[in-house]
């Protein structure tokens, strides 16, 4: 039996945020020049905090590498800090800095390392001058002794020599600041060398290499002739980024026109049911933009809901999770309504511990971002009560729809039709639990809310008559529920149109009605009505056109038609298994059924088989306390019953009704039914 209830999807807004931009970023210590002339590289620096004003800030790892998160393409730093280490040069806290490709290394040094380096560089500039000083001195005193100059000229060049020497405090002292601010890991193996042979006073050598390079001045012409060949080709890579722009902005709008498109074309096969067209331009536009978040959404929960091809479903689910996670990382509203949606495809698939997963993963993301009470939060509660519920979990399921309720009144209020859902799902768990009076009584909340803020002709108005209804049926009231079934068909038909899923619910649940009545002729009819919307509708492959199959095979059944059950059973069966594969509930449902075939036909080894085979299913996927695992026991004892082992018969029916018991009150007509078996089958054996 299918029921037909609301059950919500999250289908979140997509947030507006701004785009992140990373800089890949190395602290390290400063490559050297020791003081044997040596060049020693320099080594990353761990766990040092780097600030950014106004963006985040990082600490480097253990190579001393970081990643600066930067919404702006300029950025500053605040601050670089390591106990034990200074900047080797502060002015880089003052500095203007874009975002590069390039590594962005900051170079630190401890105190008495930066110390050491600049006392050893003062020692070689100061002895390299102190040497040039005695050369010249010698120079000039062998030209005054071979006679090639004069006393006054000697005396004229020393003093010119000692009054330059004089300056050289101020020489070596820039000198000594500007090298020990060097990073020579900076500088190519060229300018590093001529740096040395400058450091250790070789000047003749230093600037021998510099001459190697080419006379200064050409290359400043070249220079200059470079930056105009430059300035022409920005010019033209600027018409052309303007062209660039343009054309991007009409592939934009042209994508933007496209998708609409087909859009369109989805929605108007949508329209006349023709789906596979419909899931075509659906996918279509899909594949235009892999990236679009809401355009995957949108071909997941068609493929979901329409054609039933879960697998290909989850993809869509998937590419936007992926989306979601490199734009928006992993605590946004878009990964959570990504997560959702792949834990509703497990629900489907029957999987739910892996839907119970995933639901969870978006609801810890939701209350991270959004708060306690959000409206979006009590939707994923919503979605995790649902789960407990298909378990069998009652009070799990009932805490969880309480949560989601009492947030949607603080927040939405008592006449909004999310708390109107909220009390249709507790009304399921009541219902489900045999406490008709409650269930109706949260029933006809939803229904009053649902009126007086929808109208009288809207299908959730319909779907609260349907359940209502649902209600009466389980009751063994058959006219009243019919009655109501009937209100909700009524608006479905004139809203909806006679080509609609819901419509199909609808019929089938008639069906149900009637076969309860025994009128399995008017059951058959409105089976078939369903079948054949279902089918036109959602294609021959989909879960609900399975439950047709079964249902009208249970038609057949109840006829005394044995032959025929098995084969729609069958048809069921291999729709199901294709479809939500081995492990489902369904699968197991189609199992039981055609072990009641084989019952009716006298072969109590393959009615058992079935049984068994569905006992098996429903033990590992709904547990060992489950009301549907309490039906294969009673149904199993049934088996041995008609096999004349009463004793074995006892032990499954005691089994079923131990869970029974649990969720049923004593007065619910099953239970009644079982232990009335029980005591029959009790006085059977006390007589053999």
């Amino acid at each position: 039996m299918k029921r037909f209830f609301v059950f919500f999807h999250l289908f979140l807004l997509v947030y507006a945020s701004a785009s992140s931009q990373i800089q890949q970023g190395l602290v390290k210590t400063p490559g050297r020049i020791n003081a044997d002339g040596e060049y020693v590289p320099g080594k990353g620096i761990s766990n040092v905090l780097v600030k950014v004003k106004g963006a985040n800030e990082v600490n480097s790892g253990n190579t001393g590498c970081f990643s600066l998160k930067l919404l702006k393409t300029k950025f500053y730093l605040e601050n670089v800090i390591k106990n034990g280490y200074v900047l080797v040069d502060n002015d880089v806290l003052s500095k203007e800095y874009s975002i590069s490709p390039d590594t962005f290394k900051i170079v630190l040094a401890a105190p008495q390392e930066q110390l050491d380096a600049e006392v050893a560089n003062y020692r070689r500039i100061r002895r390299n001058l102190t040497r040039q000083l005695q050369k010249r001195e010698d120079e000039i005193e062998e030209l005054y002794a071979s006679n090639k100059i004069l006393k006054a000229e000697r005396d004229s060049a020393l003093q010119q020599l000692y009054s330059a020497h004089a300056n050289n405090e101020k020489l070596i002292k820039d000198m000594v600041e500007r090298y020990s601010r060097i990073d020579f890991d900076n500088l190519d193996e060229y300018n590093r060398k001529i740096s040395e042979y400058i450091l250790e006073g070789e000047l003749v050598k230093a600037d021998s290499m510099l001459n190697s390079k080419g006379d200064i001045h050409s290359r400043i012409k070249q220079l200059r002739s470079q930056e105009r060949i430059n300035e022409a080709e920005r010019a033209e890579l600027d018409e052309r980024e303007a062209a660039l722009l343009k054309s991007e902005e009409y592939a934009r709008k042209n994508l933007d026109d496209i998708a609409a498109d087909c859009y369109h074309k989805f929605e108007m096969f949508k329209i006349q049911h023709l789906n596979d067209s419909a899931a075509y331009y659906i996918e279509l536009r899909a594949g235009l933009d892999t990236t679009n978040i809401d355009w995957q959404f949108d071909a997941g929960v068609f493929i979901s809901e329409y054609l039933a091809e879960y697998d290909k479903a989850v993809n869509y689910y998937k590419l936007a999770l992926q989306s979601a996670l490199l734009k928006d990382g992993g605590r946004h509203p878009d990964v959570a309504a990504s997560y959702n949606n792949i834990g509703y495809i497990y629900n489907r698939q029957g999987d739910y511990a892996k839907a119970l997963e995933y639901y969870n993963k978006a609801v810890e993301i939701l209350l991270s971002v959004l708060g306690e009470r959000h409206p979006d939060v009590a939707t994923s509660y919503n979605n995790i009560g649902y789960i407990y519920n298909r378990q069998g979990d009652y009070a799990k399921a009932l805490e969880y729809y309480n949560k989601s309720l009492e947030i949607r009144l603080s927040v939405l209020g008592e006449r909004h039709p999310d708390v109107a859902t909220s009390f249709n799902n507790i009304g399921q768990i009541y219902h489900s639990q045999g406490d008709y009076a409650k269930a109706l009584e949260y029933y006809n909340k939803s229904l009053e809310i649902l009126l007086s803020v929808l109208g009288e002709r809207h299908p959730d108005v319909a779907t609260s008559f349907n359940n209502i209804g649902q209600i009466y049926y389980s009751q063994g009231d058959y006219a009243k529920a019919l009655e109501y079934h009937n209100k909700s068909l009524e608006i479905l038909l004139s809203v909806l149109g006679e080509r609609h899923p819901y419509v199909a619910t609808i019929y089938n649940n008639i069906g149900l009605a009637y076969h309860s009545q025994g009128d399995y002729v008017k059951a058959l009819e409105y089976h078939n009505k369903s079948l054949e919307i279902r089918l036109s509708v959602l294609g021959e492959r989909h879960p609900d056109v399975a439950t047709s199959y079964n249902n009208i095979g249970l038609a057949y059944h109840s006829q005394g038609d044995y032959a025929k059950p098995l084969e729609y059973c069958n048809k069921s069966l291999e729709i199901r298994l294709s479809v939500l594969g081995e492990r489902h509930p369904d699968v197991a449902t189609s199992y039981n059924n055609i072990g009641l075939a084989y019952h009716s036909q006298g072969d109590y080894a393959k009615a058992l088989e079935y049984h068994n085979k569905s006992l098996e299913i429903r033990l590992s996927v709904l547990g060992e306390r489950h009301p549907d695992v309490a039906t294969s026991y009673n149904n199993i004892g049934g088996i041995y019953y008609s096999q004349g082992d009463y004793a074995k018969a006892l032990e499954y029916l005691d089994k079923s009704y131990g869970i029974l018991k649990d969720f049923l009150p004593d007065e619910h007509p099953y239970i009644k039914t079982v232990r009335g078996n029980i005591e029959y089958l009790k006085s059977k054996i006390n007589k053999q």
